[in-house]
């Protein structure tokens, strides 16, 4: 596959404008307690990717509780106060009896103002305790704004549609299937070495799905060792920077998987970008699935949470 310069155009090419307001990953946070959580929040919202430059999950605004009636409308809202903040204590309204119980409640307010929307709130017993309770509830909080944020990106992806026809050759030919979306080009030259992918432009996105009939080790340098010798001899001589990946253990189609995200590099053309893949094992056989951006001069984050969002329809039947 050959990389194509590439025209700047949207956020996603494939997609309109998002019906609420604000930034995709735009957090606003609503606290009268600025400076005894800040340090906590960054830590949790303000994650690195590499891309190759770092970006961050989440960008942040802090504002007062007075300023909510002029911002209700943006998409991602973040409350954070104690029971004895009257504004919290009224949205909680009687969950306020759990946070008494618990010392500290997180819950979530999904399109109360507009559509699409979620408000997350976080509320502790006193303020002393802000920080102890987000440092404990530090995963459920990223993992429940990010889980927001994929939501979204997946509404944006395929509101033009879906290529029903790629989906049903998928389906009949290989026995598993992706939802893909329009204006992705299917390519099949090297379908022989259990190797296809699919492309589109503007900026350049490519999927690829390896599988083999047998099962293989999950180890982080193995299924890198794999990705490289399948990208240098199918996408041009495409490479992992080790430096600037990172391998976590999650789960997909409800199966232990290993999940990479890094940055890819190919010399001879001098040119780069990041990659999310998957690595796991499902009914005896093993896949690889993969999704990489090329996008120079411009933020790329949104776009590889997209190629996500798409990796992460893949089925088997």
């Amino acid at each position: 596959m050959r990389k194509i310069l590439i025209s700047i155009l949207l956020l996603f090419s494939c997609s309109p404008l998002p019906p609420t307001i604000g930034k995709l990953r735009e957090v606003i946070i609503f606290t009268e307690y600025q400076n005894e959580i800040a340090e906590e929040i960054s830590k949790i919202l303000e994650k690195k990717v590499y891309t190759p430059q770092p970006e961050s999950y989440f960008t942040i605004r802090y504002k007062p509780f007075s300023s909510f009636p002029l911002l209700k409308d943006f998409t991602t809202l973040f409350l954070i106060g104690t029971i004895t903040d009257e504004f919290i204590s009224d949205l909680v309204g009687d969950k306020i009896e759990i946070i008494k119980r618990d010392t500290f409640g997180f819950f979530r307010l999904k399109d109360l103002y507009t559509k699409n929307q979620q408000i997350f709130i976080f509320v502790s017993n006193n303020k002393n305790l802000l920080k102890e309770g987000l440092k404990r509830y530090e995963k459920r909080i990223f993992y429940s704004l990010l889980e927001h944020i994929y939501n979204l990106i997946h509404l944006y992806t395929y509101s033009i549609g879906i290529d029903k026809k790629k989906i049903k050759y998928l389906k009949e030919n290989y026995r598993f299937t992706l939802k893909v979306p329009k204006k992705y080009i299917l390519k099949e030259e090297y379908k022989d070495n259990n190797f296809i992918y699919l492309f589109t432009h503007y900026p350049d996105r490519s999927i690829f799905v390896y599988f083999d009939n047998k099962k293989r080790d999950l180890m982080p340098k193995k299924i890198a060792d794999l990705r490289d010798s399948l990208t240098i001899k199918f996408y041009n001589g495409d490479y992992i920077l080790r430096e600037y990946t990172f391998a976590e253990t999650t789960y997909f189609l409800n199966q232990v998987a290993l999940k990479l995200i890094g940055v890819w590099q190919n010399d001879r053309d001098i040119i780069g970008g990041p990659f999310i893949s998957y690595a796991f094992n499902y009914q005896d056989k093993f896949f690889l699935l993969d999704g990489t951006l090329f996008y120079p001069g411009e933020k790329k984050l949104n776009n590889l949470l997209q190629l996500d969002v798409i990796l992460n329809t893949f089925e088997v039947e």
